[in-house]
């Protein structure tokens, strides 16, 4: 045919014809599991708006989303709850509600690794032979590092879960029956992050099938962003990426590591050598009300919590005095004399108020006091800070104490 008789469409007619096909996808397009009707009186009265949580005011079976920066401890600190919930044993202050079993997909740590951290948090938490076989035989490892599993393929430019993934999963859970499914890293399981949102976003809607399916709790583990990184944010939208992951989420976890000085301030406990001092923020609870910050002190593979306590001036002022004290002495022990000046110049830590306030206190109360120094030089300091419960001289220490 060479076209001579076809006869050219109006404006109108092409017009049609697109309402027409556009019409025709739409139907072919209609899902048939969505279910439309009214609310039924036995649904009205039984609708519930908390699920039952699996750790008190802390984890629901929903989405959450654990949040840290790379070496933080996220993974070890995530199995340590992952034992707690297996031994139905207390944790962080608060009960476990529905203990269970937990299953670990990692596409980061080797399985090897992950059981030998394990083996690590039940010697330091000193469990009986028979704790650590019940955590064994509740901890299920899916090792998925050397393949490509993912929860989200690109279906027609829209993210989509991946339905023979998302169907295995629900069928293996079937027979694990964990109340918490851990995928670590999110950014594994996905695809990609050239379209951050609609990525984030697709992963959510596989959570939320798996969820639906064995009303589990599923967390994603994933990395901070870099400027939040460097700068410690603990809110909802810390992690890397876009928004959609946290707006998803119905619990938000940040990790991070703080800094030693102004731990026993917030605190009331001192750190010991090899102690990391760590802030767990529940920065996003739909379930829960408003939690306060976490303070947490890794030692080894155990963790210990803490609240942040709400000191008065007065304690607060102590314990900087304490701190200035501790440090004199030392400085003292290595023939360091310090005047008000040189303790304002060290790096020690408070506040040039807080300093002068402290050594205010210690002079106060006879704990420091000005004594003039031997042998010094003309433009010298002529007088010093001494504490009084040491000699005059560092060689008559006692090192001991």
């Amino acid at each position: 045919m060479d076209g001579s008789n076809v006869v050219p469409l109006s404006g109108a007619d092409i017009a049609r014809e697109v309402a027409a096909s556009l019409k025709s996808n739409a139907v072919a397009r209609a899902p048939s599991n969505i279910h439309v009707g009214n609310i039924q009186y036995t649904e009205f009265v039984s609708a519930t708006l908390n699920p039952k949580p699996i750790i008190d005011d802390f984890l629901s079976p929903d989405l959450a989303l654990f949040v840290g920066a790379g070496g933080v401890s996220k993974t070890t600190f995530i199995e340590y709850i992952a034992v707690h919930i297996i031994l139905g044993r207390k944790v962080l202050g608060r009960d476990v509600l529905r203990p269970g079993s937990v299953l670990y997909f990692t596409a980061e740590d080797s399985r090897e690794r992950l059981v030998a951290r394990l083996r690590c948090i039940c010697e330091d938490m000193e469990l009986t032979a028979e704790e650590t076989r019940l955590v064994a035989s509740g901890f299920f490892i899916a090792d998925v590092s050397e393949n490509s599993f993912r929860l989200t393929e690109i279906l027609k430019e829209t993210v989509q879960p991946v339905e023979e993934v998302i169907s295995w999963i629900v069928d293996t859970c079937q027979n694990v029956a964990p109340v918490l499914v851990i995928f670590d890293p999110a950014v594994s399981f996905g695809v990609g992050e050239h379209r951050v949102n609609d990525a984030e976003q697709g992963l959510v809607q596989a959570a939320r099938k798996i969820i639906r399916s064995i009303e589990c709790c599923v967390l994603f583990v994933t990395h901070t962003g870099k400027a939040n990184g460097r700068e410690r944010t603990t809110d909802q939208y810390s992690s890397r990426g876009g928004s959609a992951f946290a707006d998803g989420a119905r619990m938000v976890f940040t990790l991070v590591e703080v800094e030693h000085s102004g731990w026993k301030k917030k605190t009331g406990h001192e750190l010991s050598l090899g102690d990391v001092p760590l802030l767990l923020t529940p920065a996003k609870m739909s379930y829960a009300p408003a939690q306060s910050p976490i303070y947490l002190k890794r030692s080894g593979f155990a963790f210990q919590h803490f609240d942040d306590i709400k000191l008065s001036p007065d304690a607060a002022l102590n314990i900087s005095a304490d701190k200035v004290w501790q440090f004199l002495k030392h400085e003292l022990s290595a023939f360091r004399y310090h005047s008000m000046n040189t303790l304002e110049s060290s790096g020690l830590g408070p506040t040039r108020n807080e300093m002068r306030a402290a050594v205010g206190r210690l002079k106060a109360t006879g704990r420091v006091e000005i004594r003039d120094r031997d042998g010094i030089h003309a433009n010298g300091a002529r007088q010093y800070l001494h504490p009084t419960d040491v000699p005059k001289y560092p060689s008559q220490f006692s090192f001991g104490n």
